[in-house]
């Protein structure tokens, strides 16, 4: 892992850097600010520009940056979000908030904060100190957060939206759970329901199409979930996602591409090249291709030589809420069946407690599962 430290000063540099390496940073921090505080964030912009159910971050001094490897994403008024030209990985945001009890004449103080994608970065998993779930309201079942409450010995916070100061001492945060089922609703589990998949800017949009049998062949046995009208999903530790995708873990739904569609009205099919409006390609080894968004840096999609009637789709983009079949909640239990029995290429994580605690998240709520 690559680091670098100043004996004198007591400082500790890390580098960070995306699959393809064209896209890099490095941050220094003083040695007794380790472990740094890592947070998962589940908003909706977080989940739509990275594709995942949650990005993973750390708050780091201004790092040093060549920006001309990067594309910059305005996702909303005060955050700028980076990510690489080639490869798609968010690298770092840049947040600019105001501390309204301070600045000249009482007027706002504009406070800089940068946040490093921590996935990205070279460092063993003793450098991080995982805290806290934010933004857990946004994902109405609960999400990720739910499967991964406790670290190794430490229970991690969730929070309905940011920490809150007043109860900031609290053991457990202020999200006080999913939002019942009741309260929810449930898509519409009719043939003609489509669910929508699409990124934060809204330059790739498409739809998947319920399961029919006939689609189903090109899903392979070991895929295969026990309800036939869902679809298998899988989070997945492997390395070249982490490194693309920016996140721990990265979700994938498998989807025939006979069940894709640019417009249901007049069911267009998704071109057989994955180029899609605003759609970047990205060879990440031979006879593996992955698709972002090229505006706001969205994983989208992931195909290979060996099962070429089968995409990956990132699950970070299917769309909640109003819609013919779209789920009320993040995980998308109306549409899939989650293996819960393992962690796709646990061998290959970068953090081990995590992998061991996300595996007994799932243990713990095996909710549409199968056993394979």
């Amino acid at each position: 892992m690559t680091k670098t430290s100043d004996s004198i000063a007591g400082d500790i540099t890390f580098v960070a850097a995306c699959h393809c390496r064209r896209s890099t940073l490095s941050f220094t921090v003083p040695a007794t600010s380790l472990p740094l505080p890592v947070h998962f964030c589940h908003c909706d912009i977080c989940r739509q520009t990275h594709g995942t159910l949650c990005s993973v971050h750390a708050n780091i001094p201004r790092p040093k940056i060549d920006f001309s490897s990067y594309t910059a994403y305005h996702s909303s008024d005060k955050v700028i979000r980076w990510f690489c030209s080639t490869c798609g990985a968010h690298v770092v945001d840049r947040a600019i908030e105001t501390q309204n009890d301070q600045g000249t004449d009482h007027e706002p103080l504009s406070l800089e904060k940068w946040h490093i994608a921590v996935c990205l970065v070279e460092a063993e998993e003793t450098v991080w100190d995982f805290q806290s779930h934010i933004f857990v309201d946004s994902t109405r079942d609960g999400g990720l957060a739910i499967l991964l409450p406790q670290i190794g010995n430490k229970k991690l916070k969730l929070w309905k939206h940011k920490p809150v100061a007043a109860v900031i001492s609290a053991e457990s945060g202020d999200w006080p759970g999913p939002i019942p089922q009741s309260v929810r609703g449930n898509a519409t589990l009719h043939d003609h329901a489509y669910l929508e998949a699409k990124c934060h800017c809204g330059g790739i949009s498409f739809f998947i199409s319920r399961p029919v049998e006939e689609h189903n062949a090109a899903i392979p046995s070991s895929l295969r979930p026990t309800d036939a009208s869902k679809y298998p999903a899988l989070h997945d530790a492997c390395t070249t996602c982490r490194l693309t995708l920016s996140s721990f873990p990265v979700s994938w739904l498998f989807v025939p591409k006979a069940a894709l569609l640019t417009c249901p009205v007049s069911r267009t099919s998704y071109p057989e090249d994955g180029i899609l409006g605003t759609a970047k390609s990205y060879t990440s080894s031979e006879g593996v291709n992955r698709t972002f968004c090229g505006t706001c840096g969205a994983g989208v999609m992931y195909s290979c030589a060996d099962r070429p009637d089968l995409v990956d789709i990132a699950v970070g983009l299917l769309q909640l809420g109003s819609g013919g079949g779209n789920p009320q909640g993040v995980r998308a239990e109306e549409w899939i069946e989650w293996k819960t029995v393992r962690v796709g290429w646990e061998g290959d994580a970068l953090w081990k407690e995590p992998v061991l605690a996300l595996k007994e998240g799932l243990r713990k709520h095996p909710s549409n599962s199968w056993a394979q």
